[in-house]
C-alpha cells in the first residue's frame, strides 16, 4: 500500500501554513537572503524534502528569488504586492 504525498508543501513538525510563514518571516529579516542550509539551521530543521519543496513553491510563485549562483534565496516585492491587493482601502 502506497501512502499519498501531501499536495501542500509542508514542513515537518509544523502546519503547512506555519512552515511557509516561518520561511517568509525569516527571509524578511535578512535582505541578503539565505541558503537552504541557512534556512534549515535558523528554523531548527534539517534540509528535508518538505523544506526544499516549500522553498521551490515560494520561488515558483515569485515570493522569493534565487541568486545567480543558485546558492541563496531572498524575498521579492511580490509578497508585498500580493498582500496589498487584499488590504481594504481605509479611505473608502
Amino acid at each position: 500500500m502506497t501512502m499519498k504525498r501531501p499536495k501542500l508543501h509542508a514542513i515537518s513538525d509544523s502546519s503547512p501554513r506555519e512552515g511557509v510563514l516561518d520561511i517568509l518571516e525569516l527571509f524578511a529579516s535578512e535582505p541578503a537572503g539565505f541558503s537552504k542550509s541557512d534556512v534549515a539551521r535558523r528554523l531548527g530543521r534539517t534540509i528535508s524534502e518538505d523544506l526544499s519543496n516549500a522553498i521551490v513553491s515560494l520561488k515558483e510563485r515569485g515570493y522569493i528569488s534565487q541568486s545567480g549562483d543558485g546558492e541563496r534565496y531572498r524575498l521579492t516585492s511580490a509578497v508585498c504586492s500580493s498582500w496589498r491587493r487584499n488590504i481594504p482601502d481605509q479611505n473608502a
